[in-house]
């Protein structure tokens, strides 16, 4: 009796298994994670309880009541504590920059500062440097006044400073990092 033989499909012909699926999404972009909100949060509260602690937490106000919070746009891009005098604080915006000289009790404005866009802050022995979106301003009397030192630089887009002993950095998204070793002159 002669056997059959039931042929078997070859590997190629036999279905191939999909892949399993995958049960979990792609990871979302760095932007879309909201990783940063803790931190924003945090950052809020520490602001608060500062402006509390300094006035006693008796008398805290909203922003803009009484005229005693800094009103310098809605969109705030720095806050920076003079190293020489921790009362002296700094604050800015896309509209300009106010100054309290008693540890957030009260706030000015500095007029030589408006439209500055203040982003990036570096102190110096002799002067205090701020960047913005129009530029660099320098002040030499201790913050009173700033004037616009924009001479030699590649790009007026000062988004961040840093300042070393003689050597000031500054940081642009359109050419990177620009150095000045005579103090801001050039």
């Amino acid at each position: 009796m002669a056997k059959t033989r039931t042929r078997q499909p070859s590997r190629r012909q036999q279905k191939r298994k999909p892949p399993p699926s995958r049960s979990r999404t792609p990871a979302a972009p760095w932007h879309r994670t909201r990783g940063w909100l803790p931190w924003a949060v945090g950052f809020a509260v520490l602001i608060g309880v500062v402006l509390a602690a300094r006035s006693g937490g008796d008398d805290a106000q909203a922003p803009g009541a009484g005229g005693t919070n800094p009103v310098v746009g809605s969109d705030l891009h720095s806050l920076v504590v003079d190293p020489d005098d921790p009362d002296t604080v700094y604050i800015g915006s896309h509209d300009g920059v106010s100054v309290s000289r008693d540890g957030g009790g009260s706030w000015e404005p500095i007029e030589t500062l408006d439209g500055a866009d203040a982003m990036g802050w570096a102190f110096t022995d002799d002067a205090i440097l701020v960047g913005g979106h129009p530029g660099l301003y320098v002040s030499t009397d201790g913050g009173e006044t700033f004037e616009q030192r924009n001479e030699g630089l590649p790009n007026t887009d000062v988004h961040a400073l840093g300042a070393g002993p003689a050597t000031i950095y500054a940081a642009s998204p359109a050419v990177g990092v620009f150095v000045s070793t005579d103090g801001a002159a050039s």
